[in-house]
């Protein structure tokens, strides 16, 4: 009985070093995926301020966009 008890103590290591190792990987790409999306609404801003200064849009038109982002 003791044999059996051992070899599932195993399993349940495993069992625990998968999931934490599912929990490190989720957090890594969860983090990217919200430095990725950073980037994204820098860069939109910068084009915003640029149709701006072009007189592409009105300072409401400006405004109304930056708030969607």
């Amino acid at each position: 009985m003791s044999m059996h008890f051992a070899h599932f103590s195993h399993e349940i290591w495993l069992v625990l070093l998968l999931l934490l190792a599912a929990v490190f990987i989720s957090c890594f790409i969860i983090r990217r995926r919200t430095q990725s999306g950073n980037a994204d609404r820098r860069d939109s801003l910068e084009i915003l301020k640029k149709r701006l200064a072009a007189g592409e849009i009105t300072i409401d038109e400006f405004n109304m966009i930056r708030q969607v982002l």
